[in-house]
């Protein structure tokens, strides 16, 4: 009994098509994402570059206080912290007030109430505030454990190096709507920095980002993009951002994790916020996702059918197996790399819905400009 069915060119083409989608999927994993799994970190040596670390901070959260006792304690020499108190909270300001008084390296400045760009006004505020070349950006709502975070992030500080990125997600919580949050930001970190150690640098998350001071002012900071509902340095990235002057951090200590209360909304959200984003980036490196992502969806698309009709299932399988096999080992060692849990077997039903999302996503919008 004959395996490929050769009597039947519909059939044919769907396994060579099959293929095809398969050799462009091995070349990622190959090429990218098993690469960044197993490359070992730069050791750039320490830095003494002066940094200072911008915080927003939206309302009083006792968790948050003890996040910026570890801040403020970092194993850095050169770096100060800037908080915005944004809406002007009394209580905030309090508190602010007397940690200033214990540590001289924290200064504090305010954002009145009401304003409609508050969240865009306060970093441009921080910026201005800051006294140091490179500005390193995180939220109110982040958790940093380590001593050594700000040494980490600036060990790429380099010459060569205008943007630093390092990992963000959310932090580990037993609920379903949180995971789809940490599959959706860790799917994007892990081909974002993937492909920026292959040179084509990518950001999707403005928080646990630093850049030089010069280029947010050279830039005009969030000018031109004000009024876009996304609120955070993502907005200004793709313009940061070129070939050879991103340095990513994984290192051990570098990572925040944030506890924030999250809604399916949100998830929906933050899906459309990093298809805006990607679409920002130049021909080149928003491809790379592109191309991926199609591939990925038609890789199973094919598969589908030809199991549906039993044809050439042996070599469908085992093509199938194969590219699993590549994919748990890809993933569980870019998991590993940036010390995520609990997430490896959900990451390979992920697999299979982002390119079904991102397909929706896009007729959508298709049909919303047509109307």
């Amino acid at each position: 009994m004959l395996i490929l069915p050769l009597d039947n060119p519909f059939y044919m083409g769907a396994l060579i098509a099959l293929a095809c989608f398969f050799l462009v999927q091995l070349y990622y994993y190959l090429r990218f994402i098993l690469w960044f799994g197993v490359k070992k970190e730069r050791d750039r040596g320490e830095q003494k570059e002066g940094v200072s670390v911008i915080i927003p901070v939206y309302f009083y959260d006792e968790s948050f206080f003890d996040t910026l006792k570890v801040v403020l304690n970092q194993e850095y020499d050169k770096y100060e912290v800037i908080a915005i108190n944004v809406n002007a909270n009394e209580v905030v300001e309090e508190q602010l007030g007397m940690l200033a008084s214990e540590y001289q390296h924290l200064h504090v400045t305010f954002l009145p109430e009401g304003n409609q760009f508050s969240k865009k006004i306060a970093i441009t505020i921080g910026a201005k505030a800051a006294k140091n070349d490179w500005l390193l950006f995180v939220d109110s709502s982040c958790r940093i454990e380590s001593a050594k975070w700000l040494s980490q992030m600036a060990g790429e500080m380099v010459e060569s190096n205008d943007v630093v990125i390092g990992y963000a997600n959310n932090d580990y919580v037993a609920s379903g709507v949180n995971h789809l949050f940490r599959l959706e930001r860790l799917y994007r970190n892990i081909f974002a920095f993937a492909f920026g150690r292959a040179g084509y640098s990518v950001a999707f998350d403005g928080r646990n980002v630093a850049f030089r001071k010069k280029m947010f002012f050279d830039h005009k900071a969030f000018a031109g993009v004000m009024n876009e509902s996304f609120a955070e340095n993502e907005l200004l990235l793709p313009r940061y951002i070129n070939t050879k002057n991103v340095g990513v951090v994984t290192t051990d200590g570098s990572a925040v994790k944030y506890d924030e209360y999250l809604r399916l909304k949100d998830w929906g959200d933050l899906v459309k916020k990093h298809r805006w984003v990607l679409r920002k980036y130049n021909f080149k490196r928003k491809n790379l996702f592109y191309v991926e992502i199609l591939s990925r969806l038609l890789f199973w698309t094919t598969a589908l059918l030809l199991i549906i009709k039993g044809v050439a299932l042996p070599v469908v399988l085992g093509v199938i197996g194969f590219r699993l096999i590549l994919q748990i080992v890809g993933f569980k060692l870019a998991i590993n790399r940036l010390g995520e849990r609990k997430i490896l077997l959900s990451s390979l039903a992920y697999d299979l819905l982002l390119p079904i999302i991102m397909f929706i996503g896009f007729l959508k919008e298709l049909l919303n400009i047509k109307r």
